[in-house]
């Protein structure tokens, strides 16, 4: 039977229809509101392989998961609709009414073994998106009983549907960022230099597992209120002084224009050293596009740490080997690196001759500067 409806409900509708574009997980509730608005029984969105390619993700509304997979099974297979159907594309609507007439269609496994006994004989759908390989498609459908679309109903999906094509079209784009965020983040997690973002308040946007790592203890650096602080009063008001220059330098600078703060720590530790890099929106986007500064974190300590590993890893050094070539390279002399190690001078000569030949190079500056370059991260 007809269903009724104003202006009113279907202007709040759409609204959701677009609030959805921004959620993560929002697109089963406008199923629901298209559904209760058209009286309809059922809907999904899916994501449909054209050449057997899997289902990406789906949104349904009274549909369970099984049927979801075995429409694309059938669609895959069994689309007795395509021979008699334009090639889609993205905004193509059609009703099954308009084609279950058909001989073909109406004797077809997709539309008597399928459809009908899952209660989408009357259905209404259209093309959302597609590629080479995979349709997104919206339907919405009900049972036998209740009887065909009326013209009414077609005219209300033909005012619904176009929304719901650019909600979605809005949602895969903002999942892709996501998407990209996120791995950016995840590699972030894997630096050993601390890394923030903040915003133009100065409050902590993003910040890696090194960085928190470094705040936690508040051995020379903490958080507070959301942003980032020395824990010594004077070296605190050095820091703020250099974020907010950094701020007002305004974006668009050169990344190596960034000031550098020290910031001590409790013996043994050496002093962690900040800088501070103006953002734009633009290169910001990737992880946050409010970040207005990047903040890099270096710990010395942390560094040889890491600068040990990669040495054995690309030139093939010894563990010793890789402990005095990133002590050189961080500015101790071979007596100082002897000494730290417990090796005469004469053994730790002999270990630098190694280092050399195994890195190709011939002088101490020499090596400090390609073990700069082969550790940075």
């Amino acid at each position: 039977m007809p269903v009724s409806h104003n202006s009113v409900s279907i202007f709040r509708v759409i609204e959701k229809i677009y609030d959805a574009a921004l959620a993560e997980h929002a697109l089963e509730p406008i199923l629901a509101d298209i559904c209760k608005l058209a009286g309809l029984d059922r809907g999904l969105i899916r994501t449909i392989g054209i050449t057997g390619a899997p289902a990406k993700w789906a949104a349904t509304h009274n549909v369970d998961e099984e049927f979801a997979h075995q429409h694309e099974q059938h669609f895959c297979h069994i689309n007795a609709y395509a021979p008699y159907l334009p090639a889609p594309f993205p905004g193509f609507y059609w009703t099954t009414g308009e084609y279950s007439g058909m001989p073909a269609v109406r004797s077809s496994e997709y539309l008597n073994d399928f459809l009908i006994p899952s209660g989408f004989e009357y259905a209404n759908a259209m093309v959302l998106d597609l590629d080479r390989t995979l349709i997104l498609g919206a339907m919405f459908g009900r049972d036998r009983k209740r009887g065909d679309f009326t013209t009414q109903e077609k005219e209300l999906f033909a005012i619904l549907l176009p929304h719901v094509h650019r909600s979605c079209t809005v949602h895969r784009r903002l999942g892709e960022t996501r998407s990209e965020r996120d791995a950016t983040l995840a590699t972030m997690d894997r630096l050993s230099t601390g890394t923030l973002l903040l915003g133009a308040n100065r409050k902590i946007l993003q910040m890696n597992d090194t960085a928190r790592r470094l705040c936690t203890h508040a051995n020379g650096l903490a958080t507070r209120r959301q942003r980032l602080t020395a824990v010594s009063a004077d070296i605190d008001r050095k820091l703020q002084r250099a974020l907010g220059a950094a701020l007002d330098t305004g974006a668009g600078t050169d990344p190596q224009a960034g000031s550098i703060v020290s910031i001590p720590r409790a013996a043994p530790a050496r002093p962690l050293s900040v800088m501070s890099v103006p953002l734009t929106g633009r290169s910001a986007a990737p992880l946050d596009a409010a970040a207005r500064l990047l903040i890099l974190i270096r710990n010395p300590d942390r560094s040889l740490r890491a600068a040990r590993e990669t040495l054995q890893i690309v030139f093939g050094l010894s563990p010793t080997e890789a402990r005095i070539a990133a002590m050189i390279a961080d500015g101790k002399t071979l007596q100082e690196a002897a000494a730290t190690i417990g090796h005469s001078i004469n053994t730790s000569r002999t270990l630098l001759k190694r280092i050399f030949r195994k890195t190709a190079t011939s002088s101490q500056h020499e090596l400090a500067a390609v073990v700069g370059k082969a550790t940075v991260n």
